[in-house]
């Protein structure tokens, strides 16, 4: 569970360190371009791409059955309008604009599909580093 919680922090990383937005007369077209922007870039797939990582993890006879449940239990329309209110609320207008730019660019889309490799490497070694901070927490030492 602990890679599932650490995949989609990953996911959502991009809306976690943006500036709040503080213009509500631009309101309705941050949130036109935070809809397109999930259109460029939908979410789903990448939760999915997180389950299936988290469950490749798994022992073989486990990962279908986490991998359908978890699957079964996630409201991707929920987390999707979530999303793009939180994108809405959260980013200024020129933030959204620069992004809808941005992830329309054919390098833009090919540095997303390398996302998967990227966490592949990066991830192991911060779980590491959360596993030895765990047990130092655990041993006092």
């Amino acid at each position: 569970m602990r890679y599932f919680l650490f995949a989609l922090i990953i996911c959502f990383s991009t809306s976690v360190f943006a500036q709040e937005a503080t213009s509500a007369g631009d309101a309705e077209r941050r949130l036109e371009l935070a809809k397109e922007l999930h259109v460029i870039k939908p979410i789903k797939p990448r939760i999915d791409d997180s389950i299936n990582r988290i469950a490749s993890q798994l022992k073989s006879g486990d990962q279908r059955t986490f991998a359908a449940t978890v699957k079964r239990i996630i409201n991707y329309q929920t987390i999707e309008t979530t999303s793009i209110n939180a994108m809405a609320e959260i980013y200024t207008l020129p933030e959204l604009e620069a992004m809808v730019e941005y992830y329309s660019k054919p390098e833009a889309k090919s540095a997303a599909e390398k996302q998967e490799a990227y966490q592949d490497k990066v991830g192991p070694e911060i779980t590491k580093m959360l596993d030895k901070a765990l047990m130092e927490m655990r041993t006092g030492r």
